[in-house]
């Protein structure tokens, strides 16, 4: 037999020297019989390493990383980047294709925004600034996860819980608090990996806008940043800075608490006998347009201390990146002067500050309109005793918010516009549909949704919640499919690491949005599907039988049944309702 020449192909992780063997006899085998016999010792020994090695990966992470065994299922093969399309052709190397997605999120010329504006209300007194404490820093690294990706230099946050820890002299404290008083970041703080990551369900992957980027920023600026982060939302709960229909960038709020109210005001206007419109707008390139100038002179009329605007300001000012590409660095680029990194802890504080200009003009002229705001995600409610007259509300006020938005430099998604109608008669014609007049644009006109998204959640023109319980119902039994492969009785996870599989990665999402709609009073139809998909995820996760009992199933593995868990989600919320701060965004 010929000696093996050495080859550069990657096989499966279960593949070892036995498999490696066979297959070589295989190719060299001339008898049909001898080859058909070493086929079948092959089968065999594939199916043996392959149960081998599931064996071996979950018995390490039944211990260790538990959570991990969610992604195994998945397709985890390395998709390279296809070319992307650009005027004049396709961009195929790493530096083109960086200089693509450069152009495309960072231009060299940002839109046109005003720095102040007529409706700009007084400053505010500027607070007075302290000095960063050992304890805050000591309370931002605790809040930082190991497993975060580095930045450019790859420090990551164990090394500096380590260097805060071990050194007796405060290094750290002493360079942050230079860092803010001065007003000065370093360049070389001021650098970042962008990492483009696919946007879900996009049609064509060789155009630049199905990317999203994610910024790697150093560690130790991130740092920084979680200190400033903190401190703007204790000034922002403190003195009420931001309105409190932005349910976006601020703790002790969350999804649920903006998709509850929005569900309270409905009912509210149908207690009054009338009706109501929804439009649910989407600022395009949101993190990537804010105008820095704009944004200094917001902080300034916040009254934040001026050794963190300045400080904010160098942050954010001429940054330097560098694309990663099928884990290839490209050249150095500059981002300009528009844009705050996407994957920085300060990006959600001032997306919202940014904002809030916009919230406090419709609140002040439009206050039968309700506003709902989630980061990028803005929202209008209107009221009226028809649908006409709750469509031309609704329409007044999203185009003085789409008016609002281009003055501070921000434009709204053309194909990111959504609209239904909510009353409670089954029958109720005509339908009117919605026109926009953007600035400077030909009107857009929008037809109702019969189910519109938002937040996550599935909305009805009369509540009813089916199309969200059916929608979460079948994602939770793809997930439950996916897993079901970690579960079998040869070489599978015992009962108590799956069932935590199960109650961390697949009930969260049966039950997503369930104190939206759930009230425990005829509504067995209703979650139906849920606990459907709940007993077929049991019979999977614990290998039994399709006629075992569910009963059965539900006490084996410690899960409550469907009717009683939804009880005790509404009962859980309303307890962290009743427990959060008086100045929380919730109970405004």
């Amino acid at each position: 037999m010929r000696p093996r020449k050495p080859s550069n192909r990657k096989h499966s992780y279960w593949w070892n020297d036995d498999c490696d063997h066979l297959a070589h006899s295989i190719n060299h085998s001339t008898h049909p019989h001898q080859r058909h016999i070493i086929y079948k010792q092959l089968c065999y020994t594939t199916k043996t390493a392959k149960h081998t090695w599931a064996t071996h990966i979950i018995e390490q992470q039944q211990h260790h990383n538990l959570w991990s065994l969610a992604k195994w299922p998945y397709q985890r093969r390395h998709k390279h980047t296809p070319p992307i399309h650009t005027p004049h052709g396709y961009a195929t190397t790493i530096n083109t294709k960086a200089t693509i997605f450069a152009n495309t999120y960072f231009p060299p010329q940002g839109p046109p925004s005003h720095t102040t504006l007529p409706y700009d209300p007084d400053p505010l007194p500027t607070c007075t600034y302290h000095p960063v404490t050992p304890h805050e820093i000591t309370n931002a690294l605790n809040h930082s996860s190991n497993s975060t990706a580095p930045g450019l230099t790859g420090t990551n946050w164990r090394l500096l819980k380590w260097f805060n820890q071990s050194c007796s002299t405060p290094y750290i404290l002493s360079f942050i608090n230079a860092s803010i008083q001065l007003g000065y970041l370093p360049p070389s703080l001021r650098t970042g990996i962008i990492v483009m990551i696919p946007k879900q369900n996009k049609p064509d992957y060789t155009l630049p806008k199905s990317y999203r980027p994610i910024t790697l920023i150093e560690n130790l600026s991130k740092l920084i940043e979680k200190i400033i982060a903190t401190r703007l939302l204790y000034d922002i709960r403190k003195h009420q800075l931001i309105p409190t229909t932005q349910y976006g960038g601020h703790n002790h709020s969350s999804p649920l608490d903006g998709g509850l109210t929005l569900v309270h005001d409905i009912h509210s206007i149908w207690k009054q006998g009338r009706v109501a419109t929804f439009i649910a707008l989407d600022i395009s390139g949101f993190f990537n347009n804010i105008n820095h100038e704009r944004l200094q002179h917001q902080l300034y009329l916040l009254g934040f201390p001026i050794e963190i605007t300045c400080w904010i300001t160098s942050f954010i000012h001429n940054r330097t990146v560098q694309f990663r590409i099928d884990n290839e660095l490209s050249d150095i680029h500059h981002t300009g002067n528009i844009g705050i990194p996407q994957g920085s802890p300060l990006s959600p504080v001032l997306s919202t500050i940014y904002t809030s200009p916009i919230l406090h003009r419709l609140t002040s002229l439009y206050p039968d309109a309700n506003l709902y705001s989630y980061v990028d995600d803005l929202s209008i409610l209107a009221a009226g005793p028809t649908l006409e007259i709750s469509t031309h509300r609704a329409e007044h006020t999203a185009n003085l918010a789409w008016q609002t938005l281009h003055d501070i430099g921000l434009d709204i998604g053309h194909d990111k516009i959504d609209a239904t109608h909510f009353y409670r008669t089954r029958k109720h014609h005509p339908i009117p549909h919605i026109t926009i007049t953007p600035p400077n644009s030909p009107p857009i006109t929008v037809p109702p949704s019969q189910h519109l998204r938002w937040l996550g959640f599935y909305f009805d023109s009369h509540l009813t919640f089916k199309h969200h319980v059916y929608t979460m119902a079948r994602r939770a039994t793809t997930q439950a499919i996916a897993l079901r492969m970690l579960t079998n009785t040869i070489c599978g996870l015992n009962i108590y690491p799956a069932r935590h599989l199960y109650t961390a990665t697949i009930l969260p999402i049966l039950t997503y949005g369930a104190p939206l709609y759930y009230n425990a009073h005829r509504q067995q139809t209703l979650i139906r599907p849920i606990t459907l998909a709940q007993n077929q995820s049991l019979r999977w996760l614990l290998g039994a039988f399709c006629t075992t009992p569910i009963s059965s199933l539900e006490t084996l593995s410690a899960i409550l049944p469907i009717p009683i868990y939804l009880q005790r989600l509404n009962d859980t919320t309303a307890i962290r309702l009743r427990t959060l701060p008086t100045q929380s965004q919730p109970l405004q």
